[in-house]
């Protein structure tokens, strides 16, 4: 019974009853889905809108039903609301987990709201198209699925005229940078991600606390100025940006490096290492003794400093736990005489019941 192209009802077959994901998104009315369990043919909720006589209706439907949206007139389904993790959202550039209602949910970020390049540049100064990320409803409805508009980064701008342009951007040091590090120093960050059960489960508002905290790491890799320089690689002390390797502790032997296993200051190798960590999550159980975990992982820190540039230890510890490094003792001392500051970043659902680092 069909009430979306017609609002008095009218009863019609499935379109969509089709096993062939290739038959599947021929047909305008369908969309293979593969969000939630066994990938399905089923119907576009939101299309139906389209085939009603005037556009009075049209836009009274689909603005009266949650589950679509309304973008240059035309009905859309609300891609994200089918995502019911927070890291499968996550993992959709269409998307963003919102923590601001109860209970958080999936929505679309601000940009993706603009489908085609040109929409995207003339709709808002602060999206970008970018063509290496897939479009993962597009390719559910059989469209063409290449680029999407996202929120612009400081650091494509390549020259000082454009960045400074920009809101909250800065031109420092031959970079277009995030305002807020605009100064940033030529600094080396060992991060030391908390693996331990502490984050295996619900953490405030995030369904899932290490994927939160792989998130916050995303997050301060696509904005912080960084040398540019790939793993292994010598970053001369003149060039005022940042190189990163990430670890877990958690585990019963030392820490637990991705493949990107040396410091490094290439924006790609450092978001592949932690989609790793994510994958790999240590998530230490059964009577875990994280002090003596600490203190394997704390002595397998491997310090590599080059001349002229400056290190820190930055660990991550849940709530609960954040006594595990002073108990540790002596473990970090010798981090301390190479001349690395040690910080330590306790994690706790916040007020809002965000992830938040104090």
């Amino acid at each position: 019974w069909d009430t979306k192209s017609n609002p008095t009802g009218n009863c019609r077959e499935n379109q969509c009853n089709i096993a062939n994901k290739t038959h599947c998104v021929e047909l305008d009315a369908c969309m293979w889905d593969t969000r939630v369990g066994k990938a399905l043919c089923r119907e576009d909720k939101c299309r139906p809108y389209n085939n009603r006589s005037t556009t009075a209706l049209r836009l009274e439907g689909c603005r009266g039903d949650s589950a679509c949206l309304t973008v240059n007139g035309v009905c859309n389904e609300n891609w994200c609301s089918g995502y019911s993790s927070e890291t499968g959202c996550d993992a959709d550039r269409l998307c963003k987990w919102d923590i601001t209602t109860s209970p958080s949910r999936c929505v679309p970020t601000y940009c993706s709201t603009y489908l085609t390049p040109t929409d995207c540049a003339a709709g808002d100064t602060e999206c970008e198209w970018d063509d290496s990320l897939t479009n993962q409803q597009n390719i559910a409805t059989g469209d063409p699925s290449t680029g999407v508009c996202i929120k612009k980064r400081c650091w494509f701008d390549t020259t000082a005229c454009s960045c400074m342009g920009r809101a909250n951007c800065f031109w420092q040091d031959a970079q277009c940078r995030t305002q807020e590090y605009y100064n940033v120093s030529n600094v080396d960050i060992y991060v030391m991600l908390d693996g331990t059960s502490a984050l295996g489960s619900n953490f405030g508002s995030h369904t899932y606390g290490f994927a939160a905290l792989v998130k916050q790491m995303k997050n301060f890799v696509e904005t912080m100025p960084l040398t540019g320089t790939s793993q292994g690689e010598t970053a001369p002390a003149t060039n005022n940006g940042v190189r990163i390797l990430f670890s877990q502790w958690g585990a019963a032997k030392g820490l637990t490096y991705s493949p990107v296993s040396k410091l490094s200051g290439n924006r790609s190798e450092l978001m592949r290492s932690l989609e790793w960590h994510q994958s790999n999550y240590v998530n230490l159980m059964a009577t875990p003794d994280y002090v003596n975990a600490f203190i394997n992982a704390s002595s397998d820190v491997d310090l590599n400093k080059d001349s002229g540039r400056n290190m820190m230890l930055a660990i991550f510890v849940a709530v609960g736990l954040t006594s595990t490094p002073n108990k540790a003792g002596t473990s970090l001392k010798f981090i301390e005489d190479a001349g690395c500051d040690i910080v330590t970043i306790a994690l706790k659902p916040a007020s809002t019941s965000s992830l938040a680092l104090s």
